[in-house]
């Protein structure tokens, strides 16, 4: 952990009248614009809420926090009695959703919270999530795994009903579902299993589309047409129409840990552990400029209008925002 006299700290965030996207041209003036730092646990998920400028988080020790990002300052706070990984997403501009991940023997928990006062409006109990929780882009479904490993359940957040379950023979030869993610529109769940396989399914149907004999980080950009799967020093993007290879960026001095794409440009962030983070113009293959996160992290993302870049998970719990001062 950083001794507090090297971890920069800026209360506020001071608005400009430019507000400037982070792109291929301003990405050179990207750097450190404030630290959030109110959870005392590791933070381990966010989401923006519609808007951009109010965020939702949720740390191991049980805390959720709703707090506006340029001024630092708290709007709601909640806790949950189980002290655990979590995830977070938002349904709609009224109410977002937290699933934590709890005991074999107990279970996680499902919260959909108001974000306007905080309050609970509703909770599902006993739900086992032994690798934790995918959340559909829109908030309204969720993908947990059975706790025997041989199923993906698919549920309908609103009502706790499942609405899908996939099977697969993973199970038979001691694979199991690692992490996913859904398409925009939420017909298409990604997976990543234990022994490297990434497999797309069709949720409606449940039946698999896509079999990558080696995955790695994936994320789908734009509408889901597109999704990029990182490896090693390569990013490559497939078409999910057709399932083709349609352009590979690689570097030699490229070394992804983590990833995030912008929105509206060509711009890929690239972290690596250890805090740096280099950011890439994809289309013509040029490294625009390095940072590096005096916390450390294990995540990142882009802000929605890509004025931002979030950094989280640092040892000591904070949220770091980049941007263009």
């Amino acid at each position: 952990i950083l001794p507090p006299s090297e971890t920069p700290i800026v209360p506020t965030i001071t608005p400009t009248s430019s507000f400037l996207a982070i792109n291929e041209t301003t990405a050179a003036s990207v750097e450190l614009l404030a630290a959030y730092t109110s959870h005392l646990g590791s933070v381990t998920d966010m989401a923006l809420l519609p808007g951009g400028e109010q965020v939702v988080s949720v740390s191991y020790d049980g805390e959720n926090r709703i707090w506006d990002v340029l001024s630092m300052q708290d709007l709601h706070i909640s806790t949950s009695s189980i002290e655990n990984e979590a995830r977070v997403a938002v349904i709609d501009d009224d109410l977002v959703v937290v699933a934590r991940d709890g005991s074999r023997k107990f279970g996680g928990n499902i919260v959909i919270q108001n974000v306007a006062d905080g309050t609970i409006v509703q909770e599902f109990e006993g739900r086992q999530f032994p690798l934790g929780v995918v959340f559909s882009p829109s908030g309204k479904h969720i993908a947990t795994q059975n706790k025997d490993y041989k199923t993906i359940i698919v549920w309908d957040v609103l009502t706790g009903q499942s609405i899908q379950r996939i099977s697969g023979d993973w199970s038979d030869t001691g694979d199991r579902p690692w992490t996913g993610a859904f398409s925009p529109d939420g017909s298409i769940l990604v997976v990543l299993f234990t022994n490297s396989d990434l497999v797309a399914y069709d949720v409606n149907s449940g039946k698999e589309l896509h079999r990558f004999m080696e995955g790695g980080l994936f994320e789908f950009l734009g509408d889901g047409e597109v999704l990029a799967v990182s490896r090693a020093n390569v990013i490559q993007l497939y078409d999910t129409r057709s399932w083709e290879l349609i352009s590979e960026f690689g570097d030699n001095k490229l070394k992804i840990n983590f990833t995030s794409f912008a929105h509206h440009s060509n711009i890929v962030a690239i972290g690596q552990f250890g805090g740096e983070i280099q950011i890439w113009d994809m289309q013509n293959g040029s490294l625009l400029t390095t940072l590096h996160d005096p916390s450390g992290f294990l995540n990142m993302r882009f802000s929605f209008d890509d004025r931002y870049i979030f950094t989280y998970r640092g040892q000591n719990g904070q949220i770091n925002i980049w941007g263009i001062p």
